[in-house]
């Protein structure tokens, strides 16, 4: 069993690469995400298949608009097209992006999230996880977690269903947020509302108070620069960006 551990560790290992993350970090990521994506592919289309989904085509609209309007800003190679969005009809409130580029929406979040910056502040830094392969960064960090392996071991018994999911890492959450303030900036939407979203506890999925905190204070940092990047982009481009689609 040591031996065919040792096996599995070196083929993962010997299927990573080394680099620069998309904001100057060094790190480590698999040379393709193929797997991970297949993985949440095949999720998100079992979740559309089992949830029912919005056939309010104004809703919709007010949901696709953001969601386009964050992607196309990407630049990261290979990142910007092919995303897909579902808007589920639950009143429960969430949201998701997920690796393959699937984002998710419940309709129940439109209550809370009632404005196209408010949506684009919860949406965009899941968005710039997803294109930043934040997800592929977590997965070679967990080959190096004894938890993860133990998880592994008891997965393949049928002791589990699956490794425990890797733990928070700050420095991916920070660049995640730095990211999709961008994203936000150069769309059009106002990014003081990340802040805004993060120190009212009315929205789901931020986190912990403390982490939330965090995250809120991180972003007053470089936040000098993002203004002045949003104060171009409503220069040339106006404000009220998806503003105003049709009423349901």
């Amino acid at each position: 069993m040591r031996t065919f551990t040792a096996f599995i560790v070196a083929v993962l290992l010997g299927a990573c690469a080394t680099g620069q993350s998309p904001g100057g970090r060094e790190r480590t990521t698999m040379v393709t995400d193929n797997g991970i994506n297949s993985i949440n592919s095949r999720e998100f289309e079992y979740k559309k298949k089992t949830t029912p989904l919005e056939t309010n085509e104004a809703v919709r609209f007010k949901v696709d608009c953001v969601v386009r309007a964050l992607t196309e800003e990407i630049r990261i190679e290979g990142q910007r097209d092919g995303w897909e969005l579902a808007v589920f009809n639950e009143a429960k409130s969430y949201f998701f992006a997920w690796p393959g580029k699937k984002v998710g929406v419940s309709t129940g979040l439109l209550a809370v999230a009632d404005s196209p910056d408010k949506l684009a502040a919860l949406l965009a830094p899941e968005i710039a996880a997803v294109a930043a392969r934040h997800q592929s960064e977590y997965f070679v960090k967990s080959l190096h977690t004894s938890e993860w392996w133990a998880g592994l071991g008891k997965a393949m018994l049928g002791m589990g269903n699956k490794p425990p999911a890797p733990k928070l890492d700050l420095a991916l959450t920070f660049e995640a947020d730095d990211l999709g303030q961008e994203l936000m900036a150069k769309a059009g939407f106002d990014p003081n509302e990340l802040r805004i979203v993060l120190n009212d506890s009315t929205f789901p999925g931020l986190g912990s108070e403390q982490l939330r905190s965090l995250r809120a204070r991180h972003l007053e940092v470089g936040f000098s620069k993002i203004s002045v990047l949003y104060a171009d982009t409503l220069v040339s481009r106006g404000a009220g960006r998806c503003s105003k689609p049709s009423s349901p």
